[in-house]
């Protein structure tokens, strides 16, 4: 007989795989889209008169591959241990806000908007910091308990 807690654990598994399945197709599609585009880009532009601002949305697109594989990770991690790793939640999260920053027209957001950023930035990177912190003393301690025994 099957328990609540078994069925529980079976759903979020099916649930994280059909996630991790839309989420490698968007990375898919993504790379395709991009890799058109940047032969299109370079049969068609003078590399000497390359806008930096084209330049800009490719990385941007890059790093949103990126974030994309990263969730695939996250998610597919979950389904299997039905544990959240926060350090690579926490990776996806500046890597997104870098992307934001690498794209950002400066012109168009002002200076407050450029300065919420990083203070986002520093806020998790400030936890990524401390999680990884907290993770050496926690090995550092189980190390002891074990060499004591």
């Amino acid at each position: 007989m099957v328990t609540s807690r078994q069925l529980l654990e079976r759903t979020t598994s099916i649930i994280g795989f059909i996630i991790v399945l839309l989420l490698l197709a968007v990375a898919i599609y993504l790379t395709v889209i991009d890799t058109i585009g940047f032969f299109d880009l370079v049969k068609e532009t003078d590399f000497n008169e390359l806008d930096k601002g084209v330049v800009l949305e490719f990385i941007g697109a890059i790093l949103l591959i990126i974030i994309c594989l990263e969730l695939v990770e996250t998610v597919f991690s979950y389904s299997i241990d039905h544990k959240i790793r926060v350090e690579v939640v926490l990776l996806v999260g500046i890597t997104a806000i870098v992307r934001e920053i690498i794209v950002l027209d400066v012109n168009k957001y002002g200076a407050e908007y450029v300065a919420a950023l990083g203070g986002v930035i520093i806020a998790i990177a400030g936890a990524y910091y401390l999680i990884k912190r907290g993770q050496e003393i926690e090995l550092k301690t189980n190390g002891l308990e074990k060499s004591d025994k």
